[in-house]
């Protein structure tokens, strides 16, 4: 029976490239799948020239081609990093940081509800933050892929996830941006309610872990996930 030669593989890898699959471990995934089916052909119809095998192959994806694979893929890449995302904060809870998180908690609830002005103060101390954080997270961001230009390296899916994720942080900032664009207490500066400065302090303690793990912790030990979800990760690199 006729087999793939490494130029066949050369060829189909460029071929995903050419049909918008930018990732190599996406690629690694399809390359096999059509090299399976190609060779099944042959086994059944060893007359068949490579391209029209590549091409009855292809046809098997539908009219959207590979657009349905990627999907998916992105979608369960999504749902493993919120484990991992789980993971960390349940280690976090049950560690010393978590005594650290409790104080400064009640540090923020203390200033919120006892300086006055406190909540104004913090909530425009959480927005100045906010912008920080963004600012990180996009220089952090345009590094990685000026590096990954500079070096020509391989595009891995699960490793863009982790240093793209960050911006999703930007959903925790809604409270201060709201406050600050409507001006809220910004004419007479009267005292926020309880309420609001109770949630105000314990949202920013929130926010600051949150930024921790996502943005700190976990893109330190994105190398060992990595290696974890591909073994060919390690070698590649």
């Amino acid at each position: 029976m006729k087999k793939l030669t490494a130029a066949h593989i050369d060829v189909l890898y460029d071929f995903t490239r050419k049909h918008y699959v930018l990732h190599y471990d996406l690629q690694t995934e399809l390359v096999d799948h059509l090299a399976n089916g190609i060779e099944k052909q042959w086994a059944r119809k060893e007359e068949l020239t490579f391209e029209n095998a590549l091409t009855i192959e292809f046809k098997k994806f539908g009219v959207f081609g590979f657009t349905e694979i990627i999907d998916k893929r992105q979608a369960a890449m999504h749902k493993r990093y919120l484990k991992i995302i789980g993971k960390h904060a349940l280690q976090f809870m049950g560690s010393l940081k978590m005594a650290a998180f409790m104080l400064f908690t009640a540090v923020l609830i203390l200033f919120t509800t006892n300086v006055p002005s406190g909540t104004l103060v913090m909530y425009g101390l959480g927005f100045a933050g906010y912008v920080a954080s963004l600012v990180y997270i996009v220089v952090n961001m345009r590094k990685y892929r000026k590096k990954q230009e500079q070096e020509n390296s391989k595009r891995w899916m699960f490793e863009e996830l982790i240093v793209n994720y960050g911006m999703g942080t930007g959903v925790l900032g809604i409270p201060y941006y709201l406050h600050v664009t409507t001006f809220n207490h910004a004419m007479d500066f009267t005292a926020p309610s309880t309420f609001e400065s109770y949630f105000i302090a314990i949202w920013t303690a929130l926010t600051v872990v949150m930024f921790y793990l996502v943005c700190i912790e976990i893109p330190k030990m994105a190398g060992n996930y990595l290696a974890a979800v591909y073994p060919e990760y390690a070698v590649a690199k």
